[in-house]
């Protein structure tokens, strides 16, 4: 598994998910450069993983709604305490 990011692949296949700490993945459902289907691969690989979805964000939710993704951090942040 991985992701091609201007023309480089990333690979995540060696990656030790269960060690990840509390993660937030936030998605544009907009988004162009990486597809959904990776999205739900990595919430299924980290353990503690919240996933939020934004409907009319592109690649960069946290500048199509900063207060919205601002808050999310914060909810997260709340609840790994």
């Amino acid at each position: 598994m991985g992701i091609w990011l201007r023309n480089r692949f990333f690979n995540a296949e060696n990656l030790d998910f269960s060690a990840f700490p509390n993660t937030l993945l936030v998605y544009g459902e907009k988004d162009h450069l990486i597809e959904k289907s990776h999205c739900f691969e990595y919430e299924m690989l980290i353990r503690k993983v919240k996933k939020v979805i934004l409907p009319d964000a592109g690649h960069a939710p946290h500048l199509h709604d900063p207060a919205f993704v601002s808050r999310e951090i914060s909810k997260a942040w709340e609840a790994a305490k």
